[in-house]
Formats: structure tokens, C-alpha cells, sequence
């Protein structure tokens, strides 16, 4: 691993973690090392779960289980977990040190389901150094999709579910939360399972009744496209930011699902917020060059905030990245943390909205303004405004006019 000023990219193993890890009634006990999970127990602490919420182990191993290949601790972990706590599925994934020397997980994994007949037992291939935890996150999904929902009716009302809300984004439980508002009070329709930060395994199996998924991150895809081929599940991937954005998006569902949006509802919601939005886009023309917006962090986040800030409110064009080569394109690149360190050493003035060990880089800048959480940012709050939807819109509007002035 090279030396990083800033913090290094989270590896595919913790984009599995913390995508298992929220699920309800299902254990995560990975074959490594002891105290392989004291980092990630932490981190879901400082979003907002605790023990009960949680459930991870290890199997720990010493250097004749390396030398010689030796996997029987996994077997004997798992019958300790099981003999105190009643799990609906077990997520088994491996370390570094399993991948290196070439451990065939998936067969311990298979043999364990032989032992384990009614439990679901899923092995998750996220441990090489070759996954980043956007690439973590992304098999998470699809594993889970892929083998837990099962055949069931289609249910009589109108349901849904969200795909790819993570702790990895800043404000994933608000921004969760108002799409459930929107889609209550603009179609009547419920959320079933939000996948992963409130699912649990019963709901995940349970999948395939909804009429329709909301991707709302680019790693959820791939996943959504297996339901789509089980279940013939239509899905629509994208992230409903500001107003024009959020109106798009409620057209997108209608013209995916055949529905038509309360209109009474959108009118009252674009009223309760025309008169800061026009009031703070009408003021932002007097800040000329200050009035200037930089945005990085998760590519799906970046775009919306942009096409919001931009496009709507008339921001001007600043700096934009994101995080993963992956999922880069033409008008937003991936940049190396030397590649940004050079670009945000010359950046004085605008809004930044970025990681806050990006943020204190820029001098004078003490902004809140954050796209993802950092090693070190706790969510005590659930209630604070999201960024998304019409609340989301509104919210943005005022922080940015007081980041601004």
C-alpha cells in the first residue's frame, strides 16, 4: 500500500462490510485475522448502530492455519455463533491472507450449506487487493439479490424497493427517508425494503413481490438487473436532486411503472419551497466568482448536486471528480489523491462539497458541506435534512446561500 496524506481508498472488504453488516437477522463472520473487525464495529457505531444492530466475527487465525491451509475454524466459529444466536442467513467473506494463499472459500462455503440445510449460507469474494469498496459494494448487492429473494405473489398495494443505501454516503438514512416521503405522498406506494441500511433477511427475500426498483447508486445495477431477469422487476437507477430533478425522476417512475403522480402533492411541495429558491437564485447572481461550485466523492452524488447547483440554481462551473476509475466519465474524471492535492492547493473561493479531510486542504474552508462520511464522522442526528427530494432542494438551497455569503 502506497503513503496517503489524506486516507487511502477503503478496500472492497470494507464495501462488503458495510453493506452486509446493517442487515437485520443475519450474522457476518469473516475467515482473518483477530481484531479484523474492531475498525469496521467502530465505524458502525459512528453511523448509528450498535451491538444488536451488528452482528460481525472472526475466526482469527495464526501462522500454521497460513502455512498449511488449515480452514477448520470457520466450521467451529460458526456452530459458537449459532449455538447463542438464531440467525436467518450467515454472509462468510475472506481476508487478504485467504485470497493470497489461495483458499477456495466458495467450496467451504458450499460444504457448510450441506451442514446447514435451511440456513442460507452466502460466500462474498471481496477480500483481494484488487477490489476497491466501490467494486465491495457492488458484489454485495448483486450476491445478496442474487441468491436470497425468492418466488412470491406480487403484493395488492403499491410497493418498492430502494437499492444501494450505504454508510459510506453522508446523510444515506435522511436522503432514504425522503424518497419514502416523496413516493407515499406522490404515488400512495410503500417502501418494502430499503437494501442495506434497513432491510433485514426476511425483506431481501422478499424482493422480488414489489412492482418496481429504485437504484439509487450505480453499484445497486447489477444486482437490479437479476431481479429484473427473476422477477421481471422494472427498475430505474438515479438520484432525485433539486426540484427539476426530483420532477424528473417522478416522470421517469411514471413512464416506467404506468402511474400517475398526485398532483396536489407535487404543487404544495414546490410551493412550500418556491419562494427561498427563487429568493436564493436570484441572489446568487450578485456573488460573480465567489458564486462558484466545487463538488467530489461518489460519482451518482457528484452528478446530482451538479446538475442541481449548475443547471438549476445557475452556480458557476468549478472543479469536479470522483472516487472510483470506474465509474468516472467524460465530464467528471477520477482523480489520484496527488492529482487533487495540486488542483485544491490553488482553490480559495466557491462552495466545496467533498470529504472533509478533502475539505481542510482548502485553506479558510470549515464547511459541513460533506458527500461521503470520513474515518472520523459520527451520525448522531437521523432527523437533520437530507440532500435529495423536494426537503433535500430546499435544504441545499439555504446551506449553500449561507456558505456562500
Amino acid at each position: 500500500m502506497g503513503l496517503y496524506k489524506q486516507q487511502p481508498l477503503p478496500s472492497g472488504r470494507m464495501g462488503a462490510l458495510w453493506t452486509l453488516g446493517t442487515i437485520k437477522d443475519a450474522v457476518v463472520l469473516e475467515f482473518g485475522s483477530m481484531g479484523h473487525m474492531i475498525y469496521a464495529r467502530r465505524w458502525f457505531e459512528q453511523a448509528g448502530y450498535n451491538e444488536e444492530d451488528v452482528k460481525l466475527y472472526v475466526t482469527h487465525l495464526d501462522e500454521k492455519d497460513i502455512a498449511l491451509g488449515i480452514t477448520d475454524r470457520i466450521g467451529r466459529a460458526l456452530d459458537e455463533i449459532l449455538a447463542e444466536y438464531r440467525a436467518e442467513a450467515v454472509f462468510l467473506i475472506p481476508s487478504s491472507v485467504p485470497e493470497v494463499i489461495g483458499i477456495d472459500m466458495e467450496a467451504i462455503c458450499e460444504e457448510l450449506s450441506y451442514q446447514y440445510e435451511d440456513l442460507p449460507i452466502l460466500f462474498f469474494p471481496c477480500g483481494s487487493f484488487s477490489y476497491n469498496y466501490h467494486k465491495g459494494i457492488e458484489t454485495a448487492l448483486y450476491e445478496l439479490l442474487k441468491h436470497l429473494p425468492v418466488k412470491v405473489e406480487r403484493t395488492e398495494e403499491l410497493t418498492c424497493n430502494i437499492i444501494g443505501s450505504c454508510i459510506d454516503l453522508h446523510l444515506f438514512e435522511q436522503d432514504a427517508r425522503e424518497i419514502e416521503r416523496i413516493l407515499k405522498g406522490a404515488f400512495g406506494m410503500k417502501v418494502s425494503c430499503v437494501l442495506s441500511t434497513k432491510a433485514d433477511v426476511k425483506s431481501i427475500q422478499s424482493m422480488g413481490a414489489a412492482q418496481v426498483n429504485l437504484v439509487i447508486r450505480s453499484e445497486g445495477r447489477k444486482g437490479a438487473e437479476v431481479l429484473k431477469k427473476k422477477f421481471g422487476t422494472p427498475y430505474l437507477l438515479g438520484r432525485p436532486y433539486g426540484y427539476k430533478g426530483t420532477l424528473g425522476w417522478i416522470k421517469q417512475l411514471e413512464e416506467l411503472t404506468g402511474l400517475t403522480a398526485d398532483v396536489k402533492f407535487i404543487e404544495e411541495e414546490l410551493r412550500e419551497g418556491r419562494r427561498a429558491f427563487e429568493n436564493i437564485a436570484h441572489m446568487l447572481e450578485y456573488f460573480g466568482d465567489r458564486a462558484v461550485f466545487h463538488a467530489g466523492g461518489n460519482a451518482d452524488v457528484v452528478q446530482g448536486l451538479r446538475e442541481f447547483a449548475c443547471g438549476e440554481l445557475s452556480l458557476k462551473e468549478g472543479i469536479f471528480w470522483c472516487d472510483s476509475k470506474e465509474y468516472e466519465q467524460a465530464n467528471l474524471p477520477f482523480r489520484t489523491e496527488n492529482e487533487l492535492q495540486l488542483i485544491l492547493e490553488d482553490m480559495r473561493t466557491g462552495i466545496l462539497m467533498a470529504r472533509k479531510e478533502v475539505q481542510k486542504k482548502v485553506q479558510g474552508n470549515t464547511s459541513e458541506l460533506v458527500t461521503e462520511r470520513s474515518i472520523n464522522e459520527w451520525s448522531f442526528n437521523p432527523h437533520t435534512p437530507p440532500y435529495v427530494g423536494f426537503r433535500g432542494a430546499l435544504n441545499l438551497c439555504a446551506r449553500w446561500f449561507e456558505e456562500i455569503q
